[in-house]
């Protein structure tokens, strides 16, 4: 099965990266702990994946890489293209492309094979699976789960997702097997804010920036579209004053990643209930006249929406 030569290798990080110290001591510590899995978790546009590439180029471990797409949740596809991924690091899982044929991609067998080449790595190895969020079938995520439980320590898998996998993760806690970062950690503060904007956050003082990082709550495509409309701006201090969600780039870039995904009701409920500044189950029924609030709600929290 041919694959796009980008979805095996890294992103480029950006010209002007920003690096990030304290999560890269996280991402150090687990891969050196050798915790089985690492798990960032956070809604669209807040650095994932330019955090990994940056944190990756600084490393030395042999590396695989995966970018997921919608397409890539029929099993036997998934399994090729992780057989593959897998395979530019540690050239003997090239082999089991025939086992992932065979079997039809059926997780037990793949997993199996897996776990087995990786009896014999000589050295450490990271596997990144970016975009998980949009893998929807239920054999590759036990598959998924039994290759974190079956690994040797040497193997570190980091899932890269905008909502958790169905993983049994209370266990992976409590036997600290899993390294954790959420959106509260990707946010900028002010000094990495500065650096994001470049020369848009020299035209702030100190008090603006920490007014622009309230604003955006430090989130990284926030701050990177603010930057875009300051470059253009000529009274920075009623610009920031003015940003809100209104803005036209943030608008679009809510519609493309977020309202374009949800269906119809969804919306509508967004809609009806975004007056209010608190949100219950029994107000959200209230107001959207339907009944199922707290399901609602408690979905919206689980799936890291930007709420």
């Amino acid at each position: 099965m041919d694959v796009a030569a980008t979805k095996l290798r890294p992103p480029v990080p950006p010209g002007a990266l920003v690096r990030r110290p304290r999560l890269d001591e996280i991402l150090n510590a687990a891969a050196e702990e050798h915790v089985r899995l690492v798990l960032l978790s956070a809604p669209a546009g807040s650095g994932k994946s330019t955090l990994l590439a940056s944190w990756l180029a600084g490393r030395a471990d042999d590396v695989a890489w995966l970018q997921v797409e919608e397409s890539d949740s029929d099993p036997a596809r998934f399994w090729s293209y992780l057989v593959q991924a897998i395979g530019h690091a540690v050239p003997s899982v090239r082999g089991l492309t025939s086992v992932v044929v065979g079997s039809k991609g059926d997780e037990l067998v793949v997993v199996s094979a897996l776990v087995n080449e990786f009896a014999d790595l000589g050295d450490p190895l990271v596997v990144v699976i970016d975009d998980y969020h949009l893998i929807d079938d239920a054999t590759v995520h036990r598959g998924m789960e039994r290759l974190i439980e079956l690994s040797p320590p040497r193997v570190t898998i980091v899932l890269s997702s905008r909502i958790d996998p169905p993983y049994r993760l209370g266990r992976l806690r409590v036997r600290e097997q899993v390294a954790e970062i959420r959106g509260a950690d990707l946010r900028f503060d002010t000094d990495e804010a500065s650096a994001l904007l470049g020369s848009a956050g020299r035209e702030l003082d100190a008090a603006l920036l920490r007014q622009l990082c309230e604003r955006t709550e430090g989130w990284a495509a926030g701050l990177v579209l603010a930057g875009i409309s300051l470059k253009r701006a000529t009274d920075p201090t009623g610009f920031v004053d003015a940003f809100r969600g209104d803005d036209r780039l943030v608008v679009e870039y809510l519609r493309d990643e977020l309202l374009d995904t949800f269906t119809a009701d969804h919306r509508r409920r967004l809609l009806e209930t975004s007056i209010l500044e608190q949100l219950t189950g029994a107000l959200v029924d209230a107001v959207a006249g339907v009944p199922g609030g707290s399901t609602w709600l408690s979905g919206t929290a689980d799936t890291n929406q930007l709420l």
